[in-house]
């Protein structure tokens, strides 16, 4: 018969550990706790971290859904900034969030079942939106719903409402870990049939030109800056992402401009130059020229507008769109803020107008130990 081992916490560990769960900055709210709350008015700022489905099938009266991006899971373990508004699935959602923040007496998000704050691992994504709340809400209390949505619904329906069924919930983070990054090189994946494909020899590029699609190139300051890489590729058409670089070449007769003054930073906004950027992109092409988009480093602001070029002239949702910059380009990284004006405006050329497959909830089992999602089916929410 085997031998059984027992490990035992040590007294420091057990203090240690229980110090970072304080770290987490957020209280629990009973059920009861809650429904006092609402029965005596006090405004409570709800955030309901389920899939949307669950969202709008039901929830707590008055809460804002909020959900993450997959491709936003390695940023969050890089411990790269964010805004809350950017996880807001909605723009109502968004406004009623800016809007009744300072009117809050506290801040109470939930799920679909989670017992108590302890449950949360230290490393979720659940973990890491507490803190980020706490961080920014000095002046609210940040709790955490026990027994999550399942067992508020069950105690007080009145104080729930019902929306629409949207079928088949979206992709929960429950259950989903992240793998340690593997030596070899990523593969363009497999895109539908109405996807632009290139040549097998075209190798990805890290810091260079990338050829994205035909006559399409994405780069940095520097690809723009260099006269004999544009004559090389055929490129007179350039578009500058940037608020404060100089477009080198435009006294050129054979050079073509277009500015798009953007910062990269959490709050600029890309979303509403997208029209003018792919119209430039477009008469470009169409002309047979080469067409450059860059910015400074060609890493975020110029890889935005490549990817909502490619989802929209392409017809990919942003997780396919992605994936193929990137298998040409490695290092592609969107700061938060465009990650997720990119999430809304796939919303905004699909329909119906629900959330993409590309969002997740956020689970307290949701963990950003490595960089590659996988999905456990066993696993349940």
């Amino acid at each position: 018969m085997p031998s059984l081992s027992l490990v035992v916490e040590s007294p420091r560990s057990y203090r240690r550990t229980q110090a970072d769960k304080k770290k987490l900055m957020a209280r629990g709210a009973s059920v009861s706790w809650l429904s006092e709350q609402l029965r005596n008015q006090n405004y409570i700022l709800l955030l309901d971290c389920r899939p949307f489905a669950e969202f709008a099938r039901s929830h707590v009266q008055g809460a804002i859904n909020l959900t993450i991006p997959s491709l936003m899971l390695r940023r969050l373990k890089k411990g790269n900034s964010f805004s809350i508004t950017s996880l807001i699935t909605s723009e109502e959602g968004k406004e009623q969030f800016n809007k009744n923040l300072p009117l809050a007496s506290g801040i109470v998000l939930y799920d679909s079942s989670t017992k108590d704050i302890s449950s949360i691992g230290l490393n979720s994504a659940l973990a890491v939106v507490i803190r980020k709340l706490a961080e920014d809400c000095s002046s609210s209390t940040v709790r955490l719903l026990e027994g999550g949505f399942s067992k508020f619904q069950e105690k007080c329906p009145s104080f729930c409402e019902s929306g629409e069924d949207y079928g088949h919930p979206l992709l929960s983070l429950t259950g989903l870990t992240l793998r340690e990054p593997s030596d070899q090189q990523p593969q363009a994946r497999t895109l539908p049939s109405n996807a632009p494909t290139t040549p097998d020899s075209k190798k990805r590029t890290k810091g260079e030109l990338a050829e994205i699609l035909p006559k399409l190139f994405l780069g940095g300051e520097k690809d723009a800056s260099n006269l004999d890489l544009l004559k090389k590729h055929k490129i007179s058409y350039v578009l500058n992402v940037t608020h404060d670089r100089p477009n080198t070449f435009a006294h050129l007769e054979n050079f073509t401009y277009k500015t798009l003054p953007v910062e990269d930073n959490c709050k600029a906004n890309l979303t509403d130059l997208f029209p003018e950027a792919f119209s430039f992109i477009d008469e470009g092409r169409e002309k047979g020229s080469g067409v450059l988009v860059h910015c400074l480093a060609g890493v975020s602001r110029s890889v935005t507008v490549t990817i909502a070029y490619l989802m929209s002239s392409q017809n990919l949702t942003l997780n396919e769109a992605y994936d193929f910059v990137k298998a040409r380009k490695s290092n592609v990284s969107p700061n938060f803020n465009f990650m997720g004006q990119l999430l809304e405006f796939e919303r905004s050329i699909n329909s119906p107008r629900t959330p993409s497959s590309t969002t997740s909830t956020l689970s307290p089992a949701s963990s950003l130990d490595a960089d590659d999602i996988e999905l456990n089916s066993s696993d349940t929410i």
